[in-house]
Protein backbone atom coordinates (compact mmCIF):
# COMPACT_ATOMS: atom_id res chain seq x y z
CA UNK A 1 0.00 0.00 0.00
CA UNK A 2 0.78 3.52 -0.81
CA UNK A 3 1.18 6.05 1.75
CA UNK A 4 -1.25 9.41 1.45
CA UNK A 5 1.28 11.32 1.38
CA UNK A 6 3.25 10.43 -1.97
CA UNK A 7 2.92 12.51 -4.79
CA UNK A 8 0.87 10.54 -7.47
CA UNK A 9 2.02 11.28 -11.04
CA UNK A 10 -0.27 12.89 -13.61
CA UNK A 11 0.27 11.46 -17.31
CA UNK A 12 1.61 14.36 -19.91
CA UNK A 13 -1.21 15.44 -22.16
CA UNK A 14 -0.47 13.42 -25.37
CA UNK A 15 -2.37 14.97 -28.55
CA UNK A 16 -3.97 12.47 -30.89
CA UNK A 17 -2.94 12.09 -34.68
CA UNK A 18 -6.71 12.72 -35.74
CA UNK A 19 -6.67 16.01 -33.49
CA UNK A 20 -4.32 17.72 -35.98
CA UNK A 21 -5.88 16.20 -39.00
CA UNK A 22 -9.44 17.87 -38.39
CA UNK A 23 -7.97 21.51 -37.84
CA UNK A 24 -6.14 20.93 -41.39
CA UNK A 25 -9.20 19.98 -43.11
CA UNK A 26 -10.93 23.19 -41.38
CA UNK A 27 -8.62 25.45 -42.43
CA UNK A 28 -8.20 23.85 -46.01
CA UNK A 29 -12.28 24.00 -46.31
CA UNK A 30 -12.09 27.51 -45.34
CA UNK A 31 -9.69 28.48 -47.98
CA UNK A 32 -11.57 26.83 -50.23
CA UNK A 33 -14.28 28.78 -49.42
CA UNK A 34 -12.32 32.19 -49.37
CA UNK A 35 -11.49 31.37 -53.07
CA UNK A 36 -15.05 30.71 -54.42
CA UNK A 37 -15.72 33.81 -52.46
CA UNK A 38 -13.45 36.04 -53.82
CA UNK A 39 -14.32 34.78 -57.37
CA UNK A 40 -17.87 35.38 -56.94
CA UNK A 41 -16.73 38.79 -56.00
CA UNK A 42 -15.12 39.30 -59.31
CA UNK A 43 -17.81 38.18 -61.42
CA UNK A 44 -20.22 40.41 -59.64
CA UNK A 45 -18.06 43.66 -60.15
CA UNK A 46 -17.48 42.85 -63.59
CA UNK A 47 -21.27 42.34 -64.62
CA UNK A 48 -22.08 45.62 -62.80
CA UNK A 49 -19.90 46.66 -65.10
CA UNK A 50 -20.81 45.56 -68.08
CA UNK A 51 -23.62 46.66 -67.28
CA UNK A 52 -22.99 49.86 -66.87
CA UNK A 53 -20.78 50.46 -69.99
CA UNK A 54 -24.22 49.02 -72.40
CA UNK A 55 -26.08 51.53 -70.89
CA UNK A 56 -24.21 54.28 -71.40
CA UNK A 57 -23.73 52.62 -75.27
CA UNK A 58 -27.80 52.89 -75.77
CA UNK A 59 -27.63 56.26 -74.05
CA UNK A 60 -25.34 57.27 -76.97
CA UNK A 61 -27.30 55.44 -79.79
CA UNK A 62 -30.17 57.27 -78.32
CA UNK A 63 -28.65 60.49 -78.59
CA UNK A 64 -27.35 60.12 -82.36
CA UNK A 65 -31.16 59.73 -82.42
CA UNK A 66 -31.94 62.64 -80.92
CA UNK A 67 -29.57 64.67 -83.26
CA UNK A 68 -31.04 63.50 -86.19
CA UNK A 69 -34.28 63.91 -85.35
CA UNK A 70 -33.30 67.27 -84.43
CA UNK A 71 -31.63 68.02 -87.84
CA UNK A 72 -34.94 66.97 -89.42
CA UNK A 73 -36.71 69.47 -87.19
CA UNK A 74 -34.78 72.12 -88.29
CA UNK A 75 -34.82 71.26 -91.86
CA UNK A 76 -38.83 71.80 -91.79
CA UNK A 77 -38.74 74.95 -89.75
CA UNK A 78 -36.13 76.49 -92.13
CA UNK A 79 -33.33 76.11 -89.46
CA UNK A 80 -34.80 78.51 -86.94
CA UNK A 81 -32.65 76.84 -83.22
CA UNK A 82 -34.14 76.86 -79.82
CA UNK A 83 -30.42 76.79 -78.97
CA UNK A 84 -27.08 76.75 -79.81
CA UNK A 85 -26.75 77.57 -84.01
CA UNK A 86 -25.93 75.77 -87.05
CA UNK A 87 -22.81 76.93 -88.78
CA UNK A 88 -21.59 76.33 -92.32
CA UNK A 89 -22.69 77.38 -96.10
CA UNK A 90 -25.96 76.37 -97.44
CA UNK A 91 -25.02 73.16 -98.67
CA UNK A 92 -23.40 71.86 -95.01
CA UNK A 93 -25.06 72.58 -91.72
CA UNK A 94 -23.42 71.58 -88.50
CA UNK A 95 -24.74 71.74 -85.00
CA UNK A 96 -22.11 70.86 -82.29
CA UNK A 97 -23.23 70.45 -78.60
CA UNK A 98 -19.38 71.19 -76.50
CA UNK A 99 -18.24 68.98 -74.14
CA UNK A 100 -17.34 71.57 -71.88
CA UNK A 101 -21.06 72.75 -72.13
CA UNK A 102 -23.35 69.08 -72.24
CA UNK A 103 -26.95 69.67 -73.47
CA UNK A 104 -27.49 66.71 -70.73
CA UNK A 105 -26.49 65.49 -67.64
CA UNK A 106 -28.01 62.29 -65.67
CA UNK A 107 -28.27 61.68 -62.44
CA UNK A 108 -24.98 59.44 -62.16
CA UNK A 109 -22.83 62.88 -63.17
CA UNK A 110 -22.36 60.94 -66.87
CA UNK A 111 -22.37 64.20 -69.60
CA UNK A 112 -24.09 63.37 -73.16
CA UNK A 113 -24.24 65.62 -76.01
CA UNK A 114 -24.32 64.87 -79.50
CA UNK A 115 -22.89 66.44 -82.82
CA UNK A 116 -24.99 66.95 -85.83
CA UNK A 117 -23.84 67.57 -90.03
CA UNK A 118 -25.99 67.95 -92.88
CA UNK A 119 -24.81 68.02 -95.97
CA UNK A 120 -26.61 68.66 -99.30
CA UNK A 121 -29.22 70.63 -97.05
CA UNK A 122 -30.48 72.97 -100.01
CA UNK A 123 -31.20 69.81 -102.25
CA UNK A 124 -33.72 67.38 -102.12
CA UNK A 125 -31.71 64.76 -100.95
CA UNK A 126 -29.85 65.86 -97.96
CA UNK A 127 -27.84 63.24 -95.41
CA UNK A 128 -27.75 63.71 -91.74
CA UNK A 129 -24.78 62.49 -89.78
CA UNK A 130 -25.13 61.98 -86.09
CA UNK A 131 -23.57 61.16 -83.24
CA UNK A 132 -24.33 60.53 -79.88
CA UNK A 133 -21.24 60.51 -76.92
CA UNK A 134 -21.63 59.84 -73.46
CA UNK A 135 -18.85 60.97 -70.76
CA UNK A 136 -19.00 58.98 -68.08
CA UNK A 137 -17.84 59.99 -64.68
CA UNK A 138 -15.09 57.18 -65.14
CA UNK A 139 -13.44 55.56 -67.86
CA UNK A 140 -13.43 56.74 -71.51
CA UNK A 141 -15.77 58.69 -73.93
CA UNK A 142 -18.71 56.56 -75.57
CA UNK A 143 -19.97 57.59 -78.74
CA UNK A 144 -22.58 55.74 -81.32
CA UNK A 145 -22.67 57.42 -85.15
CA UNK A 146 -25.47 57.42 -87.47
CA UNK A 147 -26.35 58.44 -91.50
CA UNK A 148 -29.91 59.29 -92.46
CA UNK A 149 -30.38 59.89 -95.94
CA UNK A 150 -33.38 61.90 -96.93
CA UNK A 151 -35.67 62.13 -99.71
CA UNK A 152 -39.02 63.97 -100.75
CA UNK A 153 -42.00 61.80 -99.71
Amino acid sequence: MRPNNTIRRIPAFRARAKDGSVLIVAMILGLALAFMAGGYLTLTTQTMRNTQRTFELNTAFNLAESGAEYAVWCLKNSWTLPTGSWSGDASTKTYVGSANNPLFTDAQGNKAYFKVKVTAANTAFPTIVSEGIVIPTSGPAISKQIRVKLSNG
